[in-house]
Parts: structure tokens; C-alpha cells; sequence
């Protein structure tokens, strides 16, 4: 990770297109800029276009959440041809917060409802098509008062709010999406002031499937995250606003390492920890935060990174370069009732890349994938995997354990 530069928007809601170009949103407005900080042009959108909280680039147009109308709005780069949701949407949507495009259907982060809507994008826009978190169906609270986790498909019945909690499905004030389009799970940056920091997976269905991070300023632990995006190789990068960091998961929810001034021993420059972190320090410094808000990657290496405090500006980090993550693509099962296993892997980024394995308390040695063990004992074993290349080795091994059960 390295910071390559910073430069001043007119907002911290932003977007990035495939043509090299960030378009950031504040009242009323939408100003276009490179992706190297030179400022092109603004254009206005619509009278409904007012407090922008949120903005998505998909097929070639942008999509944005309005906390004042509350709509859902599409336009092209130029401001032309804007579409709103109908008025008969707006008893679903309270505050948004968020929105991600998947298909032909927009997810928005309802703030005050605590939950999820899926919104037409097709064949009427913004057309209310279901919602999802705690007790949307029948407003029940607690498991004792019959509460669960719920998807409501009934347009003119869907307008219970949802209920925060600690419990997978309960959903915390939906502060950003990210949608992994080859599988479909739903990412969320959850927080409210409870205290439930926390990144929330959902399958496609949808149903909760994982817990990400929790709140606190340690390794691994999160406070108020307000972005989230996802890199397409398998890791998560959250923007941990009141830590001053941005922090990076696994899609598993193994927590990598956080970057932020300070986040390793406290000194005023930019640092990474892997294992023992503290909170950032904020501040207008190159490469400092200054409570991050959204991220945007952009397919080669480069991580966006707006921020909340004043100015409002973008800061970008390079992230796909230096020393490589690696990541066992392949295992073999839990439970193996033979004595051979197989393990895939690789690095990124892949070039140059080198690896080393261990199996149990073996050394480290000079390894390629894919990895064939043979003559295993019965048994509880771990195997380990790490990648290096001219800028160093892997902090954090990839690591995996099984069982032989002849």
C-alpha cells in the first residue's frame, strides 16, 4: 500500500467510470473530474437531486440517493435524460443512505428503516420490488414477539421499519452497499449509536450469512464504517470513519490489515498494521484521513478514498503493488479419508510473485501450485502458505487446516 496522491471535490459522495473519470455530488449538483483531480465540468440533474448521500456508476449511468426527496434517481454523465422513482416508492424509503446497482434492480440502504430495498431499474423505475432485514414482514421486534429476519414483497404492506441489533440479519443503518457481481452477496457498512460497527454479509437470496469486524478500535474491529467496496479478488475495504483508517477483510471476514497515520505505533505518518492496531489520527496531511467516507476501486491497483472532514477531498492509495496478499484459491475438504491433499493458491499481485509452504510445525519452504502433500498421518494438520516478491513477504500467511480420517 503507498499514497499516490490527493485532491479537492465539491463532495464526498463520488462515483468513477471505466473511462477514467470521478464524478463527485453535492447539493444540487454533480462535478466532473479525471482521475488525476482536473476538474472538467458540473452539471445540475434535477429538482429532486438536492442532498445527495450517495452515487453509483453502472452501464454507462449514474445512480444516486437523495436524503431530502428521498428518490432514487438515474442520469447520464451529462445530467440528461434524469429518471426518478415514483411517488408510490417513497412510503418505502426513509433517509437513504446507499445504493448499489446488480442486474436491472437497485438496492438502497434505507438509514431510518434499517433495512434493505430492491427497486426496479427495467421496467419502471424505481418500482418497489421487496425488502429485507428484521421484522419488515410484521414489525415484530423479538424472537419472543415472533421477531426474525424477513423479506417483504407486499409494495402497499412493506412498511414496517426494520430493528437494529447484534444479531445476523438485524441491520444497523445501512451506510453503503457493495455487491459481488459474480455471486450476488450484499456487503453493508453498518453503524448506529449503539455501537454495532460492523460489516454484514448477506447471500443473494437474501438471508444473513456473515458477521464482519465489531466495534472497537483494535485489529479486526470497526467504528461507524461509512464505505465499503470490494476488489474483485477477494478482499473487503472498509471505510472505518471514526478509527480514521480504512481496513481490509477477507470475504470471509479475516481481517488483513488497516492503513491510516498512525494505526501501528501511533507516530504522525502513514502506517499499516497487521495484528495490533490502534485508532488513526485525522488531519489534512497527504495521505491522512480525515473521517474516510467512500471507496472506489478502479480495476488497476488504485483505491479512492473521499473524506468527511473539510476540505472534502479524494484521496487515492495504491493497493494492487508492493508487497502481495496471498490467497488459497483450492482446499481440500474438512474431513479427508485418504492421505494425499491438494492446495491451489496465489498472490496478489501476481507478478513476480514467489511462495513458500509449511505444513504443521515444518519450516517454511519453496513451494508452486498447486501444492500436492502426500503421506499424511492421521490426524489434525495446517497448512500454510505465504508469497513474496522484491517488496517482501506476505505479513499474514494464508492458512487452512483439515483433518485425516483414513
Amino acid at each position: 500500500m503507498s499514497f499516490v496522491r490527493d485532491f479537492t471535490v465539491n463532495g464526498p459522495s463520488f462515483a468513477l467510470d471505466r473511462s477514467g473519470r470521478l464524478f463527485a455530488a453535492s447539493s444540487g449538483t454533480v462535478n466532473r473530474y479525471s482521475t488525476t483531480g482536473t476538474y472538467q465540468d458540473t452539471f445540475s440533474v434535477s429538482s429532486d437531486f438536492s442532498a445527495p448521500n450517495d452515487l453509483e456508476f453502472e452501464r454507462g449511468r449514474l445512480y444516486a440517493v437523495d436524503g431530502t426527496s428521498e428518490k432514487l434517481l438515474s442520469f447520464r454523465p451529462d445530467g440528461t435524460t434524469p429518471l426518478v422513482s415514483p411517488d408510490e416508492t417513497d412510503i418505502q424509503i426513509n433517509i437513504p443512505r446507499s445504493v448499489a446497482i446488480l442486474g436491472n434492480v437497485a438496492f438502497v440502504g434505507s438509514g431510518e428503516n434499517k433495512r434493505v430495498e430492491e427497486l426496479d431499474i427495467k421496467t419502471v423505475f424505481g418500482k418497489f420490488l421487496l425488502a429485507f432485514g428484521w421484522g419488515v414482514d410484521d414489525g415484530a421486534a423479538d424472537d419472543g414477539d415472533g421477531g426474525h429476519f424477513s423479506v417483504c414483497m407486499r409494495p402497499h404492506f412493506c412498511t414496517s421499519p426494520g430493528f437494529s441489533g447484534p444479531q445476523a440479519g438485524r441491520i444497523n443503518d445501512a451506510r453503503d452497499l457493495a455487491i459481488d457481481h459474480s455471486t450476488g452477496a450484499i456487503y453493508i457498512a453498518e453503524a448506529d449509536v449503539g455501537g454495532n460497527s460492523r460489516v454484514e454479509q448477506f447471500n443473494k437470496t437474501p438471508a444473513p450469512a456473515r458477521i464482519i469486524g465489531s466495534d472497537g478500535s483494535g485489529a479486526g474491529e470497526l467504528k461507524t464504517p461509512e464505505g465499503v467496496a470490494l476488489d474483485g479478488q477477494g478482499d473487503v475495504y472498509v471505510a472505518d470513519t471514526y478509527n480514521q483508517r480504512v481496513a481490509v477483510f477477507t470475504i470471509r471476514g479475516r481481517f488483513v490489515r488497516a492503513f491510516g497515520y498512525g494505526v501501528a505505533t501511533g507516530a504522525s505518518k502513514l502506517q499499516t498494521c497487521t495484528s495490533t492496531c490502534k485508532a488513526g489520527i485525522a488531519g489534512p496531511g497527504h495521505g491522512q484521513l480525515n473521517y474516510p467516507y467512500r471507496l472506489a476501486l478502479d480495476g488497476s491497483g488504485k483505491l479512492y478514498v473521499s473524506n468527511l472532514g473539510s476540505p472534502a477531498r479524494v484521496e487515492v492509495y495504491g493497493v494492487g503493488s508492493g508487497v502481495p496478499d496471498t490467497k488459497i484459491t483450492d482446499r481440500p475438504n474438512r474431513v479427508i479419508h485418504t492421505r494425499r491433499a491438494t492446495y491451489k493458491f496465489k498472490a496478489i499481485p501476481a507478478s513476480g510473485a514467489k511462495f513458500k509452504c509449511k505444513l504443521d510445525s515444518g519450516r517454511f519452504r519453496s513451494c508452486e501450485s498447486p501444492k500436492h502433500l502426500r503421506d499424511l498421518s492421521k490426524g489434525e494438520h495446517v497448512f500454510k502458505v505465504r508469497a513474496s516478491n522484491s517488496a517482501g513477504a506476505d505479513p499474514t500467511p494464508a492458512k487452512d487446516s483439515f483433518r485425516v480420517k483414513p
